[in-house]
């Protein structure tokens, strides 16, 4: 597949496409912007909905280059920081829905270390973001927030058996932050653990949390 000839077709600096997830012998569709469907996506919903990774991803160098969009000196999380302000630079974004990429999962690699599982690498990507976006997507910014950071983290410290009033802490201060999350927009695109788990960080549910966490130690 010549991913070249949607570029020089739809004149766009940005394409973004579907992989497959694989662990050993299991193989799973992937989608890089949930209920999406083929076609120009707006920025917004790109910046919004789309996955963090740099898997998946194609950008125009000139359009990367003139913006001076970089790597951060980060960890973790370094790629979601790219993309998204190489989504925001963007003119023409076009997704593709077909699996073009394997994402093989190593038990090995970086993102599975228990060494690196921190939730200041999540916080700190995203505060780049805030800074750069907030004003122009603020909606966006809020949507990011609620899946890299709330969602994320307070996952991270159930699965790290952290204490009730530690984790209890993070939810209070998150909501502080954003204080009407739970009403933003993008939410409704997310997948429906996602939500769920939202729903139990909302409430304070930390029974459910913690099974929520259990399920998804089973499932990776």
């Amino acid at each position: 597949f010549d991913i070249n000839l949607i570029i020089e077709k739809n004149k766009c600096d940005c394409v973004i496409f579907d992989y497959y997830h694989q662990k050993g012998s299991n193989k799973k569709y992937g989608v890089s912007i949930p209920k999406q469907p083929e076609g120009f996506v707006d920025i917004k919903t790109a910046i919004a909905n789309s996955t963090g990774s740099v898997c998946c991803k194609v950008y125009k160098r000139e359009n990367i280059e003139q913006n001076g969009i970089r790597f951060p000196q980060l960890q973790r999380f370094e790629d979601m920081v790219f993309n998204k302000l190489a989504l925001s630079s963007s003119k023409e974004i076009f997704y593709l829905k077909k699996p073009l990429y394997y994402y093989v999962k190593h038990e090995e690699s970086i993102v599975h270390n228990i060494n690196y599982q921190n939730t200041i690498y999540a916080v700190s990507a995203f505060n780049i973001v805030e800074e750069k976006l907030k004003f122009q997507y603020p909606n966006e910014v809020e949507a990011i927030f609620i899946k890299e950071v709330l969602y994320s983290t307070i996952m991270l410290l159930i699965s790290l058996e952290k204490k009730r009033h530690d984790i209890l802490y993070q939810i209070n201060k998150y909501n502080g932050k954003y204080p009407n999350w739970s009403k933003n927009n993008y939410i409704k695109y997310f997948a429906f653990h996602q939500k769920v788990v939202l729903f139990m960080i909302k409430h304070k549910f930390f029974i459910g949390l913690k099974f929520m966490s259990y399920l998804k130690s089973k499932l990776k």
